[in-house]
């Protein structure tokens, strides 16, 4: 019988390559999709429709667009990159930007993250 690690590191790689496919096929279909991924100080590492990244303050930090929307009807998911602990959220949606907000889980403090942002109409 196989170690439980060994089991649970096979689950947790069939569940990463499930959800990278799911994400390449979401990509192949929406070309309209906006994609990032900021450093904790607020440096632009990659993306894609992001022109820049200000940070504000900390755990506080507002994304450009390369072209600003029609409207503010678009949704935005952001996550936590290397495991980081905390919370993040999305405020201030506008036609040429919006707002990243990190939170420390444990105090309710304001965090620098790094984080990756998608959004789409």
């Amino acid at each position: 019988m196989k170690p439980s690690s060994e089991i649970m590191s096979s689950s947790c790689l069939i569940l990463l390559l499930y959800s990278l496919n799911s994400l390449l096929s979401f990509l192949s279909f929406n070309s309209n999709l906006i994609a990032a991924r900021v450093s904790a100080n607020g440096t632009l590492i990659s993306g894609t429709g992001i022109s820049s990244v200000t940070k504000l303050s900390a755990g506080q930090y507002r994304l450009y667009f390369s072209i600003p929307k029609t409207n503010t009807n678009y949704k935005a998911v952001v996550s936590i990159n290397n495991g980081g602990m905390g919370e993040c959220s999305i405020y201030d949606l506008q036609l040429n930007s919006f707002v990243v907000k990190g939170v420390n889980s444990t105090d309710s403090d304001y965090r620098d993250i790094d984080f990756t942002v998608m959004v789409t109409e």
